[in-house]
């Protein structure tokens, strides 16, 4: 899921990925996608703090 909205937001931009799109990529319902992250700027943070991790 995080790798599907990482590439989104590359090739598409914060501001036109939709929840909806990280989703689809992610081959998750809509429901089921906003039961772990239902904002997303929830999900940009949480690839940041995957990013921090995995550089430390």
């Amino acid at each position: 899921m995080l790798e599907a909205g990482l590439d989104l937001f590359i090739r598409k931009g914060y501001r036109a990925t939709k929840i909806a799109d990280i989703a689809k990529k992610s081959n998750m319902s809509l429901g089921l996608y906003s039961i772990f992250l239902n904002l997303k700027k929830s999900f940009m943070w949480n690839l940041l703090r995957l990013d921090v991790q995995e550089q430390n």
